[in-house]
């Protein structure tokens, strides 16, 4: 049996370790790019169970994916492992200013590279992860700047989501590819 596959029956509960959260503006397109951020989470890790903590790439922030050599190991680390402004990745050992690491990724891509990156960061996570999708019907830029708070709180209201949960993801992908069903998720 191969090691990354998990046998799960309806009656087990699988809770996520990670979270991977793809935001977008703007519309979305099966064959042309569009912009969107990745960012990682540690599910359940603050406020007793009920909130996330973030979590770091080990990898240097502003540096393009494909050169990331020597500047890490690329794989995701729980913001525990940072503390007093210096973090420690526990996969390489390597020690970082947390204001040189990055939680979020930008990136540019039609819907089957998204599909593709969030595939390889869901087994970058050891297949631990749940998918959220987060799209913003307005841009929050323009309003954080004012001092009206219902001014503020408007974009957040204007947030479409679905969530693609571990438990679901292991159990459409049991006969087939995980990269697959991830991109049914986003073309839906």
């Amino acid at each position: 049996m191969d090691s990354n596959i998990i046998a799960v029956d309806d009656s087990v509960k699988l809770s996520a370790k990670w979270k991977l959260e793809l935001r977008f503006t703007g519309k979305r397109s099966k064959d042309k790019p569009y912009p969107g951020t990745l960012t990682v989470w540690e599910s359940g890790k603050k406020l007793n169970g009920d909130g996330d903590l973030k979590a770091y790439w080990c990898m240097k922030a502003g540096i393009n994916y494909k050169e990331y050599a020597g500047y890490g190991c690329g794989k995701v680390f729980s913001g525990d492992c940072a503390e007093g402004g210096i973090a420690v990745c526990p996969h390489c050992g390597m020690r970082w200013d947390t204001e040189q690491l990055t939680d979020s990724r930008y990136f540019v891509l039609p819907t089957s590279k998204w599909a593709f990156v969030l595939e390889r960061e869901y087994w970058k996570v050891s297949a631990d992860a749940d998918i959220y999708l987060k799209y913003h019907k307005m841009d929050p830029r323009p309003v954080a700047f004012t001092s009206n708070p219902d001014t503020i709180r408007e974009p957040r209201k204007k947030v479409s989501f679905a969530i693609y949960p571990l438990a679901n993801i292991v159990k459409d992908s049991a006969h087939g590819s995980v990269l697959n069903e991830i991109r049914g998720f986003l073309e839906a």
